[in-house]
């Protein structure tokens, strides 16, 4: 099984289909890849490094019951939205992971710190429309 066979079996078992974008982006590194997030924060404008995690860390394990992808559904009890609909993906450089929302596909976000949760983007597109690529494993430049 290759490491795209354990998401597209995800997708199949979930009824849902990960935007193109992302799935390229999962192929185009094995360790790690980073972009900057440009978000505005009350007015003010903030670049987060955003960080993906790699297609064969999604699928690990974390405990005993769920992998790195159901991170955020083993941390939530939310009326906002529903645990078991979520699929974690990567994370922001100030404490967070950020989620999609498998029921619409939109970008939310959950704080380690205070374990709130909201939906930062609409959708993959927007999220990625805000970013620009730094480096990923394998590229030369120090990060």
């Amino acid at each position: 099984m290759n490491k795209f066979d354990l998401l597209a079996l995800f997708e199949a078992e979930n009824g849902v289909a990960f935007p193109k974008a992302y799935k390229e982006i999962l192929g185009s590194f094995e360790s790690y890849i980073i972009y900057d997030y440009h978000v505005n924060e009350f007015g003010v404008q903030k670049t987060k490094d955003l960080n993906f995690y790699g297609i064969s860390r999604l699928f690990e394990d974390i405990d005993k019951t769920h992998k790195l992808y159901q991170f955020v559904a083993s941390e939530i009890s939310s009326s906002v939205i529903d645990p078991d609909k979520t699929f974690t993906f990567g994370g922001l450089s100030d404490g967070v992971e950020l989620f999609f929302d498998l029921r619409d596909m939109s970008i939310w976000r959950y704080y380690l710190d205070d374990s709130s949760t909201a939906q930062i983007e609409p959708s993959f597109e927007a999220l990625m429309s805000k970013s620009s690529f730094v480096t990923r494993d394998g590229d030369l430049a120090l990060y």
